[in-house]
């Protein structure tokens, strides 16, 4: 009998907070900042009334936020939580998610946690050509590229709130200064005081993004030429045919990461009818282009840029809307034209692996707007037998 082994059986609790973050980070009217957590119970006997609560500090100001949850843990199981955080101010948040138990290892009862909470990025959409039905307007499909939430080639999530309005049916622009980027779309009819109000919004800083279509020419933008805002010239006429993209900037912000076929190929992009650049402008480069047409280009012009695309946002001219590369390519260039592609992140994560490093919250050394997040690793919690090596 002394020789037989039996499974380690205690009266100790021993709960483990091993993930805390942040699920959702954006400031919307209809939602609030999420802060997701998940519990393990790694001992034999089942907790109940378990207290688990949020803590979190709002960096710029004395704001803060706590939140208490009860659950229950089963033996040898987990639970999800989430925290539903009412911030209405952009910023940077910091703070932990714990829970209130007497168990055997109380380092791994506390995880930190740091985000920026920031609100999404104001887009107009002009629609030259409303349609029918909604699915027909010139800004559905890219309308609907913008409104999805996700994480991008593993980067941060973009975050836009496309405005839609019909060119026809107003008198010229808004007021634009809150909108950090405004895209034409087949626009017919752009006036000098048109022109006036946009070489003022993009000085400011703000971005252009222009589409080709069959309403658009060198008639409808010229006063946008005249004053200096397309990155060309453009052909008196579209021209009809079969077109890929042959070149484009492979160093581009926007593009770059194209370069790697398995993120989506350029060259794939089927374009049927083209009003392409005849020349460029002074200080201006080109971004995609077919063998024969400059069919993309920038310009920047005072603290703003504007970009010109050759074909339609809609099905008109291309079938790049029914292709899955229509969703990355619109939302790279909306990102790169509302900076979210140059912006860092404000916080960075480590899990500590050396003699001396301590569970926290810290500036980091070389930027101190910026924080170090560092937590035990996970596994520090686990209690099942494991081999020597």
């Amino acid at each position: 009998r002394r020789h037989t082994r039996y499974p380690l059986v205690t009266g100790v609790q021993t709960c483990a907070l091993p993930i805390s973050e942040a699920t959702q980070t954006e400031i919307r009217p209809d939602s609030q900042i999420t802060i997701r957590a998940i519990l393990r119970n790694h001992s034999p006997i089942a907790v109940r009334d378990l207290v688990v609560q949020c803590d979190v500090d709002h960096a710029g100001s004395s704001d803060q936020y706590t939140q208490k949850l009860e659950t229950e843990l089963p033996v040898l199981g987990r639970r999800t939580l989430e925290f539903s955080l009412p911030i209405q101010k952009d910023g940077l948040y910091k703070g932990k998610v714990s829970i209130d138990t007497d168990d055997a290892l109380k380092i791994d009862n506390t995880r930190w946690i740091a985000f920026e909470a920031r609100r999404p990025d104001r887009v107009l959409l002009v629609d030259g050509q409303e349609g029918r039905s909604v699915y027909a307007n010139e800004t559905y499909y890219l309308e609907t590229a913008l409104r999805l939430q996700m994480t991008e080639f593993d980067g941060p999530v973009r975050s836009f709130e496309p405005e839609r309005i019909v060119w026809e049916a107003g008198k010229g622009f808004p007021r634009l200064d809150g909108y950090r980027a405004v895209v034409l779309a087949n626009v017919r009819q752009l006036t000098a005081q048109d022109a006036q109000r946009m070489e003022s919004y993009l000085r400011d800083g703000g971005s252009l993004l222009v589409f080709a279509g069959d309403q658009v020419g060198p008639e409808s933008l010229k006063e946008f030429e005249r004053s200096g805002l397309l990155p060309g010239i453009p052909k008196r006429s579209s021209v009809d045919g079969r077109f890929r993209v042959a070149r484009w900037d492979h160093q581009h912000p926007a593009l770059e990461c194209f370069n790697d076929p398995q993120q989506g190929d350029l060259r794939r992009i089927d374009i049927r009818k083209l009003l392409p650049l005849e020349s460029l402008a002074t200080d201006t480069k080109s971004l995609l282009s077919t063998t024969d047409y400059i069919i993309a280009a920038e310009r920047k012009i005072g603290k703003g840029t504007s970009i010109y695309f050759g074909f339609s946002a809609d099905r008109d001219w291309t079938t790049l809307p029914q292709s899955p590369m229509y969703v990355p390519l619109m939302r790279q260039t909306l990102a790169y034209l509302t900076n979210q592609l140059s912006e860092r992140s404000a916080v960075t994560s480590e899990t500590i692996s050396k003699k001396g490093q301590q569970a926290g919250i810290v500036p980091k050394a070389d930027h101190q707007e910026e924080w170090l997040v560092s937590n035990i690793d996970p596994r520090e919690s686990e209690l099942r037998r494991i081999q020597a090596d």
